[in-house]
C-alpha cells in the first residue's frame, strides 16, 4: 500500500509502503523512492512512522518483509496492513450486519398466524461459524449461538443470541466484540415486541432496549453507556407496522411462512430504532452440502444493500433455507467490497 507526493512537477515521488517490518514489539514502515519515468519502486529510509491514513493501492508483496533485527531473520510477507484495505470501520461494521443481520433480516412483512406446529420447538439451540474470506480464504471469525425458550409467565417466545468473535479476527485486526441480544415475540401474531442488547466492541460497551408499542404503533428506543451513567441516553422513537420485527423475530417469522421459488415478500425490521422496508425474494431451489448431508433448501435474498437500505454499501445478501419441516437456515453469504463472509449451521440440538 502506498502513498504517493501530490507534488506532480516532481520525477521522484515519496511512498509510504504500509507493510511494517516488526522488530520486536516496535512496527517500522519502510520509506520507498517512486519514479514515475521509470515506474520502478525501490527503498529509501526506514523512519519509525504511524498508518499513513491516505492508503489506497498496494504495491508488490515483494516490499513486505520483516525488519532483519539478527543472523537468523529473514525474509516473510506481512498481510497485516493489506488487510487494512477492507476499511476497518466498513468491515466492524459489515461484520455485525453481516453475521447477525445475514441470518435474520429476512421476514415478511404480513402476520403469520399461529400455527399449531412450528418448526421450531421449545430448547431448539443453534451453532454456526462464520467465515471471511479477502486476502486469506476463509478466516474464522465469529461464533453466533440461538436458544429458544417459551416464557413460563406467558405464552410468548423468548430467543437468547449471542455473536461472539474468534481468535482470527483479533489477531489480524486487533478487534474484538460481544453481543448478547434477547427477543421476546408475540406468539399469537409472531412479531417483535422486546429486544435488550448488550453490545461490546473492545473498550465500547452499550446496553440498549427496544420496546414495540403496538397499540401506539410505536417502537422506543434507548441506548446507555454503563461506563458513562451521567450521559444522557440516547433515544429514538420510530413508526411501526402492525407486525414488526427485531433481527431476530425476523428468521423464525420467515421459518413459518411456505416458501415457494418466485415469491417476493416485503418486511419492516426495526434495527436500534430505526425501521427499514425490505424487500425479500425467493430465488431458487438448491442443493446445499450440511451438517446432515446434502439437503435441498431454498434461496432467499432479502434486499440489505443499497442507498436507504440498512447497508448503504454496495453489496448482496443470500441465505438458504431447508426445504423440509424445521425450516433451519443452514447458511447465509454476504459480498461486499471488503470480502465474503460465509456463515454456516455447525451444530444444532433439540430440533423437531
Amino acid at each position: 500500500m502506498m502513498c504517493a507526493s501530490s507534488d506532480s512537477t516532481s520525477t521522484v515521488a515519496s511512498i509510504v509502503i504500509a507493510a511494517r517490518a516488526r522488530n520486536g514489539s516496535v512496527w517500522k514502515l519502510r520509506r520507498m523512492q517512486y519514479s514515475k519515468r521509470s515506474g520502478r519502486v525501490f527503498p529509501g529510509s526506514t523512519q519509525l512512522a504511524s498508518r499513513p491514513s491516505c492508503l489506497k493501492y498496494c504495491v508488490s508483496l515483494r516490499h513486505l518483509r520483516y525488519n532483519p533485527t539478527n543472523k537468523r531473520s529473514r525474509r516473510r510477507f506481512c498481510l497485516i496492513d493489506t488487510l487494512f484495505l477492507m476499511n476497518f470501520c466498513g468491515l466492524k461494521f459489515l461484520v455485525f450486519v453481516g453475521l447477525i443481520g445475514a441470518l435474520f433480516v429476512s421476514s415478511p412483512a404480513q402476520p403469520a398466524s399461529k400455527a399449531k406446529t412450528t418448526p421450531f420447538i421449545d430448547g431448539e439451540h443453534l451453532v454456526y461459524e462464520g467465515k471471511l474470506s479477502k486476502i486469506i480464504q476463509g478466516i474464522a471469525i465469529a461464533d453466533l449461538n440461538f436458544t429458544l425458550h417459551k416464557d413460563p409467565n406467558s405464552d410468548d417466545f423468548v430467543i437468547k443470541a449471542e455473536a461472539k468473535s474468534k481468535g482470527s479476527l483479533l489477531k489480524l485486526f486487533r478487534f474484538s466484540f460481544l453481543q448478547e441480544v434477547q427477543s421476546s415475540i408475540d406468539s399469537d401474531n409472531f412479531r417483535a415486541v422486546r429486544t435488550v442488547k448488550h453490545d461490546v466492541q473492545k473498550e465500547r460497551v452499550r446496553n440498549s432496549e427496544a420496546v414495540f408499542d403496538y397499540g401506539e404503533r410505536q417502537v422506543t428506543y434507548v441506548e446507555t453507556d454503563p461506563n458513562a451513567p451521567m450521559k444522557p441516553p440516547r433515544r429514538i422513537a420510530s413508526e411501526i407496522d402492525t407486525v414488526s420485527h427485531d433481527l431476530i423475530s425476523g428468521l423464525y417469522s420467515l421459518r413459518l411462512m411456505p416458501l415457494a421459488v418466485g415469491k417476493t415478500f416485503r418486511m419492516s425490521v426495526s434495527d436500534s430504532g430505526l425501521v427499514y422496508d425490505i424487500p425479500v425474494q425467493v430465488t431458487a431451489r438448491e442443493m446445499q452440502k450440511t451438517i446432515f448431508g446434502k439437503q435441498w433448501c431454498f434461496r432467499v435474498e432479502p434486499k440489505v444493500f443499497g442507498p436507504g437500505r440498512m447497508i448503504e454499501r454496495e453489496g448482496d445478501m443470500t441465505i438458504w433455507i431447508t426445504d423440509d419441516v424445521r425450516r433451519l437456515p443452514v447458511r447465509s453469504v454476504v459480498n461486499s467490497p471488503y470480502g465474503k463472509i460465509d456463515i454456516r449451521l455447525k451444530s444444532a440440538k433439540n430440533l423437531r
